[in-house]
Protein backbone atom coordinates (compact mmCIF):
# COMPACT_ATOMS: atom_id res chain seq x y z
CA UNK A 1 0.00 0.00 0.00
CA UNK A 2 2.79 2.38 0.34
CA UNK A 3 3.79 2.15 -2.95
CA UNK A 4 0.31 2.77 -4.33
CA UNK A 5 -0.10 6.08 -2.10
CA UNK A 6 3.62 6.70 -3.27
CA UNK A 7 2.43 6.01 -7.59
CA UNK A 8 -0.46 7.73 -6.59
CA UNK A 9 1.02 11.35 -5.18
CA UNK A 10 4.16 10.97 -8.29
CA UNK A 11 1.28 10.28 -10.91
CA UNK A 12 -1.58 12.52 -9.71
CA UNK A 13 -3.21 11.91 -13.09
CA UNK A 14 -4.18 8.57 -11.91
CA UNK A 15 -7.40 10.53 -9.41
CA UNK A 16 -8.77 11.12 -13.42
CA UNK A 17 -9.58 7.07 -13.98
CA UNK A 18 -13.11 6.03 -13.16
CA UNK A 19 -11.05 2.80 -11.90
CA UNK A 20 -7.77 1.20 -11.62
CA UNK A 21 -7.28 -2.06 -10.65
CA UNK A 22 -4.10 -2.74 -7.81
CA UNK A 23 -1.98 -5.99 -8.34
CA UNK A 24 -1.66 -6.49 -4.83
CA UNK A 25 -5.65 -6.03 -4.31
CA UNK A 26 -6.24 -9.08 -6.39
CA UNK A 27 -2.77 -11.04 -6.27
CA UNK A 28 -2.27 -11.05 -9.79
CA UNK A 29 0.63 -9.44 -12.26
CA UNK A 30 0.01 -7.17 -15.82
CA UNK A 31 1.86 -11.03 -16.66
CA UNK A 32 -1.71 -12.28 -15.90
CA UNK A 33 -4.94 -12.11 -17.58
CA UNK A 34 -7.03 -11.29 -14.15
CA UNK A 35 -6.30 -7.88 -13.75
CA UNK A 36 -7.55 -7.06 -17.57
CA UNK A 37 -10.18 -9.40 -16.91
CA UNK A 38 -11.07 -7.16 -13.82
CA UNK A 39 -11.03 -3.95 -15.41
CA UNK A 40 -13.07 -4.92 -18.06
CA UNK A 41 -15.80 -6.86 -16.27
CA UNK A 42 -15.96 -4.29 -12.80
CA UNK A 43 -16.32 -1.27 -16.05
CA UNK A 44 -18.97 -3.47 -18.60
CA UNK A 45 -16.30 -2.88 -21.40
CA UNK A 46 -15.39 -4.17 -24.94
CA UNK A 47 -11.55 -5.47 -24.45
CA UNK A 48 -11.14 -3.88 -28.18
CA UNK A 49 -11.72 -0.51 -27.01
CA UNK A 50 -9.76 -0.33 -24.05
CA UNK A 51 -6.06 0.91 -24.17
CA UNK A 52 -2.80 -0.29 -21.96
CA UNK A 53 0.04 2.13 -21.84
CA UNK A 54 3.10 1.04 -19.50
CA UNK A 55 7.00 1.49 -19.77
CA UNK A 56 7.73 -2.16 -19.66
CA UNK A 57 7.20 -4.04 -22.85
CA UNK A 58 6.79 -7.09 -21.01
CA UNK A 59 3.59 -6.32 -18.87
CA UNK A 60 2.32 -5.03 -22.36
CA UNK A 61 1.96 -8.76 -23.82
CA UNK A 62 -0.73 -10.00 -22.02
CA UNK A 63 -2.94 -7.12 -22.96
CA UNK A 64 -2.33 -7.46 -26.32
CA UNK A 65 -2.65 -11.10 -26.15
CA UNK A 66 -6.40 -10.47 -25.03
CA UNK A 67 -7.00 -7.94 -28.05
CA UNK A 68 -6.46 -4.38 -26.22
CA UNK A 69 -4.62 -1.42 -28.41
CA UNK A 70 -1.58 -0.98 -26.68
CA UNK A 71 1.14 1.43 -26.57
CA UNK A 72 4.93 0.91 -24.96
CA UNK A 73 5.36 4.31 -23.20
CA UNK A 74 9.15 5.38 -23.40
CA UNK A 75 8.89 8.72 -22.39
CA UNK A 76 7.62 12.18 -23.85
CA UNK A 77 8.28 10.67 -27.15
CA UNK A 78 5.79 8.30 -26.47
CA UNK A 79 2.76 10.97 -25.97
CA UNK A 80 1.99 11.33 -29.83
CA UNK A 81 1.29 7.70 -29.61
CA UNK A 82 -1.10 7.49 -26.85
CA UNK A 83 -3.03 10.56 -28.06
CA UNK A 84 -3.26 8.79 -31.48
CA UNK A 85 -4.67 5.69 -30.36
CA UNK A 86 -7.53 7.79 -28.55
CA UNK A 87 -8.23 9.73 -31.07
CA UNK A 88 -6.58 13.27 -30.33
CA UNK A 89 -3.52 14.66 -31.82
CA UNK A 90 -1.10 16.50 -29.84
CA UNK A 91 1.50 19.44 -31.17
CA UNK A 92 5.07 18.25 -31.05
CA UNK A 93 7.59 20.78 -31.31
CA UNK A 94 10.57 19.58 -33.63
CA UNK A 95 13.65 21.29 -31.72
CA UNK A 96 16.16 20.58 -34.96
CA UNK A 97 12.83 22.62 -37.26
CA UNK A 98 10.87 24.54 -34.62
CA UNK A 99 7.82 24.46 -35.97
CA UNK A 100 5.23 21.67 -34.86
CA UNK A 101 4.91 18.40 -36.48
CA UNK A 102 1.04 17.89 -35.50
CA UNK A 103 -1.83 19.40 -34.14
CA UNK A 104 -4.60 19.29 -31.59
CA UNK A 105 -7.50 19.39 -33.37
CA UNK A 106 -9.58 22.69 -32.39
CA UNK A 107 -12.64 23.16 -30.28
CA UNK A 108 -14.88 25.44 -30.23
Amino acid sequence: ETWVRWIKKKHRFIALFKDVVWSYEIGATKREPKPFEQMVSRNALKVESCLFVDDVERNINMAKRMGMRTVHFRGRSSIPDVYREIGLWCEVVDPQRQSPTKRLPETG
